[in-house]
């Protein structure tokens, strides 16, 4: 799901497993995730710019995304590790 709102809700229920934040994403906005992040022991990612992370779901400008699928999360996190070269 994309969107402060819709992610937010996702994480008071517990069922977001990666994050996803925009490099332009406000301070305040990038503080939150990261502390929700850190506290919940959720990997956070931050990438790309909120025109480009809404683009990537096909909608307006997002700051945030969230990732529930357990295979999903799982295969944006390999790919991100093999291109830092930490595989």
């Amino acid at each position: 799901m994309a969107g402060e709102q819709a992610v937010r809700a996702k994480l008071r229920q517990g069922s977001v497993l990666l994050i996803v934040l925009a490099q332009d994403a406000s301070g305040e906005i990038t503080r939150y995730y990261s502390y929700k992040s850190n506290e919940m022991g959720i990997p956070v990612i931050c990438s790309g710019t909120k025109l480009e992370l809404g683009l990537a779901v096909g909608k307006s400008q997002r700051a945030v995304i969230g990732i529930i699928d357990r295979g999903f999360a799982a295969s944006i996190l390999k790919q991100v590790r093999e291109k830092a070269g930490m595989d």
